[in-house]
């Protein structure tokens, strides 16, 4: 024997033992798999893959056979080999039917070879330099029974992992190579034997390479899990971006229920908030309306709780085995589509409170417009009336008759003006004003001098103040309402001056300051409301609804009044958005004091 030749055979001996120990290893998985899951799937695989690293195993240690008892081992060996394609059968049939005809063939088959084994004398034969007839046909039998099932299931495995997500369908990917190699090995042996020369060392190889392939197919290490499934883990990223932005329980379920479905290669997917479906895909609408009817879990489908509901996933059954991890994957999922859903419904009544709400103002503005435009017609009448009164019988009237005509007449006034008050306020918000370019600086001081001409004494002063894009009626209405709060419940030489500051968010702030009395810091956000008047600091007239008009036109443009905090006097701040400056190469412009 040359050198060549005791290398070939050292390495064929290194090879069996590697293959060897790859064997019994995967045995023992399988059996550790069956033990911590105790359901058909895990236990006819343990019985499969036991089998096999038993026999591989015990032809292993197992001495040449020259007793009784040593060719019983070699019958009991064949016996558990012939029986490896029918434990794989049942295997697959443990997720999806395997005809019972096949089923009832192969395992007839089966019995029918182990029945056999005695009769052929296989030590002998397999010693022999001629074998016998009977035994060249029983090793044939075992070889086609291995060379029929083994390709045909290990198709099934092929195709059940297409239609599944990428970790489970390359494991039944690598399940179905290393059982087609495991069938092509057989062949090489049947046709080439155990010479020990270059056949033996590519049976060998081979060998080692399918129990790798299975180990991988089994138990793949962790890091090839996470490159297997990367594509899913971007699109459940994506999902999870996707149900923050959501707005409504619907718009959950159309981020989440696509993702979920490729996530475990379900059938369908179905959400259920608060008894509604509000993601579905891959049931029909029957089966949608069925569902919503019944209120209950169908059998078939698998069931994720949810704090108002729960998510009903129709599995395929290879995917609890082979996507155990992805299965999983369910409940920690449920907790996000929780939180987005318990968020959105928040939203949603949001929404719904603030929808109503508005639909409310907008009757109660209806009614004060209605209301006040009403009663406007017949006071003007009464007027016109006390007028004549006036006019053509004062002077027939005795003092105390007089005083009450003046009364009638002053109160008349006051309502007639509160009437028209009521009217701008329910004015402002419900009819759209076309905005302008408003030079700030000019309408101060338009506004003022109509101020100065019923206050001759009052001084009205502004800094540098923005070009706006605003209704100019409206920025009319809120300056005139200002500067008339200021003369009124001011001294008779009052000060009042209009400057802007510019806001955080890019924005203006504008600034109306006076050195009258000021007010009470109980009263700075009563005096906001309708027909609030402050009786107990003055006597002056007024319909307490000037302020109130003038936080209705700011809110309009999106912005907000209050009153500040000054030494003395008083000082009312209005926030105008970036959105409503003009932006031109006159953005500001000052009037002299």
């Amino acid at each position: 024997m040359g050198e060549g030749q005791r290398a070939v055979e050292m390495l064929v001996e290194a090879l069996r033992w590697l293959q060897t120990i790859g064997f019994v290893v995967v045995a023992a998985w399988a059996i550790a798999l069956w033990r911590r899951r105790r359901d058909d799937q895990s236990r006819w695989l343990a019985a499969t893959f036991a089998s096999l690293g038993f026999v591989v195993l015990t032809g292993r240690v197992f001495e040449e056979p020259d007793s009784l008892a040593s060719v019983l081992m070699v019958d009991l060996l064949i016996a558990v080999l012939v029986s490896f394609p029918y434990l794989l059968i049942r295997f697959l049939d443990s997720f999806e039917p395997v005809p019972r005809s096949v089923q009832r063939a192969v395992g007839l088959g089966v019995l029918a070879l182990i029945v056999a084994t005695p009769a052929v004398d296989v030590v002998g034969n397999a010693d022999a330099a001629s074998p016998s007839l009977p035994f060249t046909v029983y090793a044939l039998a075992i070889a086609g029974s291995w060379l029929l099932v083994l390709p045909a299931v290990a198709v099934r495995f092929w195709r059940a992992g297409r239609q599944q997500p990428t970790l489970p369908r390359r494991r039944l990917q690598l399940l179905s190579t290393g059982v087609f190699l495991l069938s092509i090995a057989l062949a090489m042996t049947v046709v080439d034997g155990d010479d020990g020369g270059a056949g033996s060392l590519a049976i060998q190889a081979l060998a080692v390479v399918l129990v790798l392939v299975f180990l991988v197919g089994f138990a793949p290490p962790r890091w090839l899990r996470r490159v297997w499934r990367h594509s899913e883990e971007q699109a459940l990223q994506s999902a999870a971006v996707g149900l923050m932005a959501a707005t409504s329980p619907e718009e959950v379920g159309e981020v989440v229920v696509p993702h979920m479905r490729a996530l475990v290669g379900a059938r369908a997917v179905a959400v259920i908030d608060r008894g509604r479906v509000v993601g579905v895909e891959g049931l029909t609408a029957g089966e949608v309306a069925v569902l919503e009817r019944s209120g209950g879990r169908p059998p078939e489908a698998t069931s994720t709780l949810l704090s108002h509901g729960e998510i009903l996933t129709w599995l395929d059954r290879f995917t609890p085995f082979f996507g155990e991890e992805e299965v999983q994957l369910l409940d920690r999922i449920g907790l996000l589509i929780d939180l987005a859903l318990h968020r959105t419904a928040l939203l949603v009544s949001e929404r719904e409170a603030r929808t109503q709400l508005e639909r409310t103002n907008a009757e109660l503005e209806s009614f004060v417009y209605s209301a006040s435009h009403d009663l406007k017609s017949p006071l003007i009448a009464m007027l016109s009336y006390v007028d004549l009164l006036v006019d053509e019988h004062r002077d027939r009237l005795d003092g105390e008759a007089q005083w009450y005509l003046d009364r009638l007449v002053t109160n008349g006034r006051y309502m007639e003006s509160l009437i028209g008050d009521l009217l701008e306020l329910s004015r402002v918000g419900r009819t759209m004003m076309t905005p302008e370019r408003v030079v700030l600086a000019e309408l101060v001081e338009d506004v003022a001098t109509e101020v100065r001409g019923a206050n001759p004494g009052a001084a009205v002063t502004c800094g540098h103040l923005p070009v706006l894009w605003v209704n100019g009626t409206r920025m009319r209405q809120l300056l005139q309402n200002l500067l008339e709060n200021a003369v009124k419940h001011g001294p008779e030489r009052v000060q009042v001056e209009v400057t802007a500051e510019t806001a955080t968010d890019a924005g203006v702030v504008l600034v109306v300051r006076d050195n009258g009395p000021g007010i009470p810091v109980a009263y700075r956000e009563r005096v906001f409301g309708v027909f609030e008047r402050l009786e107990v600091q003055d006597a002056t007239s007024g319909t307490g609804i000037g302020l109130a008009i003038c936080r209705k036109v700011v809110e309009s443009l999106g912005g907000r009044i209050w009153l500040g905090d000054p030494d003395d006097g008083a000082e009312f701040r209005i926030h105008l958005p970036a959105s409503v400056l003009a932006h031109d190469a006159a953005s500001t412009e000052e009037i002299p004091a």
